[in-house]
């Protein structure tokens, strides 16, 4: 038969394995990175007041270090900048140029048509032939305009002498006024690319051609 001392003993609950598995395995993970991070170019001190001065001065170091790093960036970006834009002034001035030698040569073709359309066309042949004269200058004249080809203002405008290239003066008074037109003159663009050469006269004098 059991005794009471047994019974009591049979109702202590054995103690039993606590679970910290998962605890270790937090731990150890922590301590992997930690062994894993890049240690310090310096030595920190122990003292907590001079590791403070330590780290504190490395970071200044660090700050000014990516302050220089910007700033060469941003000296980078606008050299970068500008020579963007100036290989774009370039392109456009060697376009301008082109432009300018292709439609100057040109010029003399205009004269030559002008001088045949201002010419009396007396029979049907020279009138037809007139006519498609006058045609062909029309589209070479549509398509020089587009290229910014502009005739400079002749009889009746004001002298001036920049558009202007007076090789007759008659009569006397002011204000200049052009009166004649010898050969016509043309703007490509902003630019004067040949004068026109004219007669100038008071602007009371009946313009002429």
């Amino acid at each position: 038969m059991p005794s009471p001392h047994d019974e009591a003993t049979d109702n202590v609950a054995e103690p039993t394995d606590v679970e910290v598995v998962d605890d270790v395995e937090v731990i150890q993970a922590d301590l992997v990175e930690v062994e894993a991070a890049e240690p310090l170019p310096f030595d920190v001190p122990e003292d907590p007041a001079e590791a403070n001065e330590v780290l504190t001065a490395a970071l200044r170091q660090s700050l000014a270090q990516e302050a220089e790093f910007l700033d060469r960036w941003q000296r980078s970006a606008a050299d970068f900048e500008n020579l963007r834009k100036r290989s774009l002034r370039e392109q456009q001035q060697v376009r301008s140029v082109a432009a300018e030698r292709v439609v100057g040569a040109m010029l003399p073709t205009l004269d030559s048509f002008q001088a045949a359309l201002d010419l009396p066309a007396e029979t049907d042949n020279e009138k037809k032939l007139l006519a498609g004269m006058e045609a062909t200058y029309l589209q070479l004249m549509d398509v020089l305009t587009r290229e910014g080809l502009a005739p400079i203002p002749g009889v009746g405008a004001p002298f001036d002498p920049v558009i202007h290239d007076a090789v007759t003066h008659l009569g006397d008074g002011e204000p200049l006024v052009v009166v004649g037109e010898l050969r016509r003159g043309y703007r490509l663009n902003d630019k004067v690319l040949r004068a026109a050469l004219v007669a100038v006269g008071p602007a009371t004098n009946e313009a002429t051609e």
